[in-house]
């Protein structure tokens, strides 16, 4: 068997997921609704259990389904991720990410508060982002651990090799 065929397929799919992943940074670091609404498959149907609708009406009534159309995508695309995520996902460095198939930032404070951090990585034809955050307290002027969290994201190729959204998950 031609392994080469097989590993450029691999290499491919990398290359193909890391320039989506670019054109995702850029259209959520630029606020361009109609480029991040090129990421999701529409209408997007979420249970009061689905997770993603937690984030989107989190404090409000706790029972509801959400639709996410064209109408109100542009309203609800503010939801999906924050400045402090747009930040680190500027912070990846693409060439590691396509070569490694994974990248992890480093460490960033947030108002003495949290540390953030995102990893990132390609699996099969899926991107999962992984925005984690550990919660900081002090005690006798020592910083001490209060809690960690992950906000997960994944994103899959189509058959026009384009990344759409897939899933989203809270864990922590």
């Amino acid at each position: 068997m031609d392994t080469s065929k097989v590993e450029n397929k691999i290499f491919d799919t990398a290359k193909v997921i890391v320039e989506q992943f670019r054109l995702l940074r850029e259209a959520f670091y630029q606020k361009s609704v109609a480029a991040i609404y090129d990421f999701f498959n529409l209408p997007i149907i979420l249970k009061a259990a689905d997770l993603l609708n937690y984030l989107i009406n989190e404090g409000k009534e706790k029972n509801m389904v959400t639709i996410i159309n064209d109408k109100n995508f542009a309203k609800m695309a503010s939801s999906f991720l924050t400045n402090i995520d747009i930040k680190l996902m500027l912070k990846v460095k693409t060439k590691q990410l396509e070569a490694e198939k994974y990248y992890e930032t480093e460490d960033t404070l947030v108002h003495n508060l949290r540390l953030v951090k995102l990893i990132v990585e390609i699996k099969n034809d899926e991107l999962e982002l992984n925005f984690q955050t550990n919660n900081l307290g002090y005690e006798n002027n020592e910083i001490i651990h209060h809690g960690e969290s992950s906000s997960i994201y994944t994103f899959k190729l189509d058959k026009n090799k384009k990344l759409k959204f897939h899933n989203f998950f809270i864990a922590g």
